[in-house]
């Protein structure tokens, strides 16, 4: 049983992470070129975060990638911004694929993108400002974990001294709160704030979780812990049959091969439980 358990976490970690480590790699590249580029130059990020920022002058003026370039640079001003995003898509990315097929967890952070770009540049089309930074593919992903695990509580010390504990869904309400706050007064009545803010992106990052959220319930595609209907004590008892070490270890194999070739997102309940059975063991020894 040493091969199977092995063979199993190396793939499941590899499964659940790749993606997500690939969107970071490509989100810290580019932010280590743009540092790189305003060292040499002594210019705001060397002039690359404006080539590929999205605006509607960009497009007017024939720039045509900068839909597909605007999310990879941030400010490098503000260390906050690609260190949210970047920490947003390892944590948010390794929950929901878990849960979601690559491809599934990757489109999701893609519509969340364009729905930010599109509604963004509608309402700052004759603006002479720029968008850059991948929020709204975050606002996306972080839309949708809460639509999977609403009650998810989470616990920090507030300043390091008062403890506070919230849940996913309220985090979620709480920012869409400010967003709407700051899209109102940043983009329609055209107040400045004190620091720059792309609420129109985010708000429509937030829309396509959402839409994301519902159209993955209709067709079943979330798994069905966060789905089902039945309260704690009503759901039916688990029955297990104890399986020789042979047994779990050809099941194991089966459910690794379906793994590979559909993804984590097709597995069944029972399937689900070998793989729980052969970590447990595993951990044990």
């Amino acid at each position: 049983m040493s091969s199977g358990p092995s063979r199993l976490r190396g793939d499941y970690e590899r499964e659940t992470t790749a993606p997500a480590v690939w969107l970071v790699c490509a989100l810290a590249g580019v932010f280590v070129i743009q540092f790189s580029l305003e060292l040499a130059s002594g210019s705001a990020g060397g002039g690359l975060a404006e080539g590929m920022a999205l605006s509607g002058e960009a497009l007017r003026q024939g720039r045509w990638w900068t839909p597909l370039t605007f999310w990879l640079p941030h400010s490098t001003s503000n260390l906050f911004h690609v260190g949210l995003v970047i920490a947003g898509v390892l944590l948010l990315g390794r929950d929901l694929l878990g849960r979601l097929k690559p491809r599934m967890m990757l489109a999701v952070f893609g519509l969340g993108l364009l729905a930010g770009a599109v509604w963004w540049t509608a309402i700052n089309w004759a603006r002479p400002t720029g968008l850059i930074g991948a929020t709204a593919g975050v606002y996306a992903l972080l839309v949708l974990a809460a639509r999977l695990s609403p009650d998810r509580e989470f616990r920090f010390l507030l300043l390091f001294l008062t403890p506070v504990s919230f849940r996913l869904r309220q985090l979620v309400w709480a920012l869409f709160a400010v967003e709407v706050l700051a899209f109102v007064l940043n983009d329609l009545v055209a107040r400045p704030l004190p620091f720059d803010y792309a609420a129109a992106s985010h708000l429509g990052g937030m829309a396509a979780g959402w839409i994301a959220g519902r159209r993955l319930a209709v067709r079943g595609e979330i798994g069905e812990e966060e789905t089902s209907a039945l309260p704690p004590q009503e759901a039916p008892p688990e029955v297990s049959s104890p399986r020789s070490s042979a047994e779990l270890r050809a099941e194991v194999d089966r459910v690794l091969d379906k793994i590979s070739a559909r993804g984590l997102g097709a597995l069944t309940p029972d399937e689900r439980r070998i793989l729980d059975e052969a970590k447990h063991l595993l951990d044990r020894r």
